[in-house]
């Protein structure tokens, strides 16, 4: 089939403008890619024994230019000792600090973060702090180490115009570990 000539100048003559306003700069702006989120965790014992609680802190620092609106974070905890010990189990058990609301599920815990302890303005950090521990009846002569990390994270900025969403995966030897050890001999 073939293209009547009016129409097939009109289609050229807008390709041509559009490359003519795209040169001239009235097309998309270019944006510069605004920086990935940072998150660090710390841990406040290395070594833990069975049922002893320790403390994960995951902090978010906003490296936005604009006001960070709304946050969901889910945090893990995997096994680094291969094979995985059958006698152990690492688990969440309570959350506190700049939650809005907090869950968990033994080795992954989720929280989010609204109003009042958002807005989160250009270099401000939140903190939350997960309780973890080895379940009682993990057995300590079966050696664990378990390694922390940002599993999923989603946040709303620019008013809420604008979203970011992704994982942050602590390279190994940067992530904060655990170890489950016995108890000292009384």
């Amino acid at each position: 089939m073939r293209i009547p000539a009016p129409a097939l100048r009109r289609v050229r003559l807008i390709a041509v403008i559009a490359l003519f306003l795209g040169l001239l700069g009235f097309g998309h702006p270019a944006s510069a890619a605004e920086p990935p989120p940072s998150f660090t965790l710390s841990v406040d014992h290395p070594v833990v024994t069975p049922g002893q609680v320790g403390t994960l802190t995951v902090t978010f620092t906003n490296h936005q230019s604009s006001d960070v609106r709304f946050l969901y974070v889910t945090t893990y905890a995997s096994e680094q000792t291969s094979p995985t010990p059958a006698g152990s189990r690492p688990e969440f058990v309570s959350c506190t600090g700049d939650a809005s609301a907090c869950g968990f599920e033994q080795t992954q815990s989720y929280f989010n973060m609204t109003a009042p302890v958002v807005p989160i303005a250009p270099g401000e950090s939140r903190s939350v702090r997960l309780a973890y521990r080895f379940t009682p009846e993990s057995d300590c002569h079966s050696p664990s180490v378990v390694a922390f990390g940002v599993l999923y994270f989603y946040y709303e900025y620019a008013q809420g115009t604008q979203t970011y969403e992704g994982r942050q995966w602590i390279e190994a030897g940067g992530s904060p570990t655990i170890a489950m050890t016995c108890p000292a001999a009384a």
